[in-house]
């Protein structure tokens, strides 16, 4: 059955010819229409389930309309005995089941789109098919936009900062919300005695959204989802511009576009969430298309600089965003110095010129330089009229740096709490130890990137090792959040192809999975803490998520690094997506 469905597959695939031309180009369409149709509506369905776990009384007509569409859908199953605990759980099942859906309409139309780019008479859909990549991203985003519910308060937080700074006239480094209980902001916040870890440009942002949402919850949230949003977009358009400049065939382009345009972690988590993680990555696709166009000028292009300081500063500017970027501006200087290390071209036929130590210490030391007198430039203002001790205390001493969350340290703690550790594997739930393990993890994938970095010292390369980099970063660290997982996809995107590769083609596998199992964390924000609080000798399910959060992806990784390249045209999916499309 399946060869006769894979024969007339391949019959079915001739291209008409004459008059049936423009029909069959109409209805191999249809495919990609339905996913994107059926994309949007799941999310569409998802506003009333994220109202029913974290939902606020709105007056606005659209958010009452989105609502309204799934008010079907039961908010209560009797899942626990709590009443609370039963209906998060209903809403979080639920919440799940819907974004599985919406990963299985994104995930479809990638590989709809990969087969249909693959014949010769599809040149003439492109254009449509990246309208309907915009068109889906539009209008998925509008509806998270006027979505009357937040799956976390970091939002809030983002206010509460640019208000201490454009209303009260205090520095948020060192000043923290609870200084000012009066502000309207206040009693919206989680984190009351927390100084911002953010960097200064994102501060300026802060101060500026803050200023025009003013002082109400839906004006504040509609002031940062329509940046965060609108960043999300500029970095779909350098996505495509940054494929396009390493020279990428179109279909190529279309595909990345879509793996980042349509990812439903990273729209969720711009559009609904207001993350500033989206703002950050606009900074590092940004430095990397300028990279990429610096590298389309010669062998030395990238070494005068002129050519490569534009780059240097967006990657700067990225950690002064949110410091999660340095490893990437480490990556960039170190591609840097390899590619000024290697000889220069010799005029003798056969003769090999040393290797320019010197050029590339000056190279290095001007970029860190520059790199280094930019952040001290933006942080001087804050820092003023404080000591060091003060300075290095407004890092070190914040939750992220001190406790842990979502994470296997999280999961270890949680264990040993009810059912105690092994003597032997105590020193596991120490946070010393696995401070040492997080700076093991961004730093030797730098050191074996160096390898790469040496033998094409490309922006596909600075991408991937970075890529690397920040997977194990996040693999390993005590404290982990679901939006992190932004910062992946939009390097993973521009790596494309990866066929051909076996550790691109697992990071690829392993950044998409986690873009979906990272959603499992939500349990912990959502039901989590009150379970911490009221339920202390439950720790099941902090096993349950780190296990579907990490090992999931994990697995994916695996099985990337070790199939060979040929596995999906050989599967039976392959002939079955053929033969819907023809349809």
């Amino acid at each position: 059955m399946i060869k006769k469905l894979i024969e007339s597959s391949q019959a079915d695939n001739i291209p008409p010819t004459n008059s049936a031309a423009e029909a069959y180009r109409a209805s191999s369409l249809f495919p990609i229409i339905s996913c994107t149709t059926a994309y949007i509506f799941y999310i569409l369905l998802s506003v009333a389930v994220i109202f029913n776990i974290s939902g606020f009384v709105t007056q606005m007509w659209l958010s009452i309309k989105f609502a309204w569409v799934g008010k079907w859908i039961p908010r209560d199953l009797g899942l626990a005995s709590d009443a609370y605990v039963s209906r998060q759980n209903t809403g979080f099942l639920e919440l799940m089941l819907l974004l599985a859906l919406t990963f299985a309409a994104y995930g479809l139309s990638a590989l709809i789109i990969h087969r249909q780019l693959r014949r010769q008479d599809t040149q003439s859909k492109l254009p449509l098919m990246m309208r309907l990549i915009w068109l889906g991203t539009l209008l998925g985003g509008c509806i998270y936009l006027f979505t009357p519910g937040l799956l976390a308060s970091d939002v809030y937080s983002y206010a509460s900062y640019g208000r201490i700074l454009i209303v009260h006239a205090a520095n948020p480094y060192f000043v923290p919300p609870s200084a000012f209980p009066q502000d309207p902001v206040y009693h919206l916040l989680y984190w009351k005695d927390t100084v911002s870890i953010y960097g200064p440009i994102w501060m300026g942002v802060c101060s500026l959204l803050a200023l025009l949402g003013g002082s109400s919850q839906e004006g504040l949230l509609l002031a940062f989802r329509i940046f965060a949003l609108a960043a999300h977009l500029l970095n779909i358009w350098l996505v495509t511009a940054i494929l396009r400049a390493m020279g990428r065939s179109e279909r190529t382009v279309v595909l990345g576009t879509l793996l980042y345009a349509w990812n439903p972690l990273v729209l969720s988590e711009s559009s609904l969430g207001g993350h500033n993680d989206v703002f950050m990555v606009t900074f590092l696709l940004l430095g990397l298309l300028l990279s990429a166009r610096a590298e389309t000028g010669g062998q030395d292009s990238r070494m005068r600089l002129r050519t490569y300081i534009l780059p240097l500063i967006a990657f700067s500017l990225a950690a002064l965003v949110k410091f999660s970027a340095v490893p990437m501006v480490a990556i960039f200087i170190l591609a840097l110095c390899c590619k000024a290390l290697q000889p220069a071209p010799s005029q003798t036929k056969g003769e090999r010129n040393p290797l320019r130590w010197r050029f590339a210490l000056l190279t290095t030391l001007t970029a860190s330089c520059i790199s280094a007198g930019l952040a001290l430039a933006l942080y001087s203002p804050f820092w003023m009229g404080h000591s060091i001790k003060d300075i290095v205390n407004s890092f070190i001493l914040l939750p992220s740096a001190v406790n842990a969350f979502n994470s296997i340290l999280f999961t270890l703690n949680a264990w040993n709490s009810v059912y105690s550790l092994p003597q032997a594997l105590i020193f596991l739930t120490d946070r010393k130890l696995w401070n040492i393990v997080n700076s093991i993890g961004m730093i030797l994938p730098v050191v074996l990137g160096a390898v790469y970095l040496w033998r094409a010292p490309t922006t596909r390369t600075i991408a991937l090792v970075s890529l690397a980099t920040l997977a194990i970063f996040l693999v390993v660290t005590p404290w982990f959040f679901a939006w992190y997982v932004t910062w992946l996809v939009g390097l993973a995107a521009i790596c494309l192809p990866v066929a051909h590769e076996r550790l691109a083609r697992g990071l690829m596998a392993f950044t998409l999975t986690l873009s979906a199992t990272a959603f499992l964390t939500y349990y912990s924000t959502l039901i989590g803490w009150y379970l911490l609080s009221h339920q202390p000798h439950n720790a099941d399910w902090a096993v349950l998520v780190c296990i579907g959060e990490l090992g999931i992806p994990l697995l994916a990784l695996l099985a990337g690094v070790v199939s060979r390249r040929s596995w999906f045209p050989n599967m039976k999916l392959a002939a079955v997506l053929t033969k819907i499309e023809l349809l």
